[in-house]
């Protein structure tokens, strides 16, 4: 005890102890918390503590062991933590803006945030549960946007390191799916055979565009294109073969991408009512598909 009111500044705050300490759960928990949080932080850390808030912080530590080791994880930043449980909840939005500017270039990096952020998080609505500060709907609303928070920081992050690692970022431009399914729906053979030519050439032009990225990421070592503007002086054949497999991809008269897009057209565009072919879709379909085409267009060259 006399170690403790040594820590928490002056002699004066042993009946603020003593007192706090009589209301815990259980004072040899929070004793022995309290001397955890103090080898951890440091005492100044811990004789910082404001003096109204000193009962709120024994009864908690004596309460919860998890809510310990939550605190002596945070390090001299844990008086920062601690006194966050009289605060109300920060809500969704800005927890999730929170995750997103995390630090940290690899997995082990977020992930070490994630658990800090987590933690502080689950301490304050812990603590303002065991003070009887929170009713149970702002408990369990606090962890929901938590979990999404982290959740969608986690799944945004390894997208961006899956496309810098495989190229996904490209994948998207072509929209092969949707032509794919749209002819395979169309169930007439123009649909059919429009769908399996666009699977083969959208193999070709995606993985040239693959193989033309990997050129310039082994010469500037970056994937960025604004980051390295000016290629078409630097590297006049490599721009030339870029553009090429660019405008393959979107189509352009000509080339391959071209004809498989124009042969699910006009199956989509047979296939109805008012077509050679019996079906569910027709010219609308089509229109939907052929206004897709210019976006896709769009989306690679802009």
């Amino acid at each position: 005890m006399k170690d403790l009111v040594s820590l928490l500044g002056v002699p004066d705050r042993k009946g603020e102890l003593e007192q706090a300490l009589a209301l815990a759960p259980s004072p040899g928990n929070a004793v022995a918390a309290l001397h955890r949080l103090a080898q951890s932080g440091g005492g100044d850390a811990l004789a910082s503590w404001p003096r109204a808030r000193l009962s709120d912080l024994v009864a908690v530590l004596g309460s919860s062991q998890a809510a310990v080791r939550q605190l002596v994880a945070m390090g001299p930043d844990w008086v920062e933590t601690a006194s966050s449980y009289a605060r109300a909840g920060p809500g969704r939005e800005k927890l999730a803006q929170e995750a997103r500017e995390l630090d940290g270039e690899g997995p082990a990096e977020l992930a070490a945030g994630l658990r800090r952020l987590a933690g502080r998080e689950t301490y304050r609505l812990g603590a303002r549960d065991l003070l009887g500060l929170a009713p149970l709907e702002e408990t369990l609303g606090g962890l929901s946007d938590l979990a999404e928070a982290c959740l969608e920081a986690a799944v945004t992050r390894l997208r961006v390191w899956q496309a810098d690692e495989d190229g996904d970022a490209l994948d998207g431009g072509g929209t092969p799916l949707g032509f794919c399914v749209l002819g395979l729906f169309a169930l007439n053979p123009l649909g059919l055979q429009g769908s399996v030519l666009y699977m083969f050439n959208h193999g070709l032009s995606t993985g040239a565009l693959f193989f033309m990225i990997g050129m310039m990421y082994e010469r500037y070592h970056t994937r960025d294109m604004g980051v390295v503007g000016g290629l078409a002086a630097k590297m006049p054949v490599w721009s030339f073969f870029m553009v090429f497999f660019v405008l393959a991809s979107v189509g352009l008269p000509g080339l391959n991408g071209f004809v498989s897009e124009f042969l699910c057209l006009i199956g989509t565009f047979a296939a109805g009512d008012l077509g050679a072919y019996p079906g569910v879709l027709g010219p609308w379909f089509a229109a939907f598909a052929a206004l897709g085409m210019i976006f896709t267009a769009m989306y690679l060259l802009i």
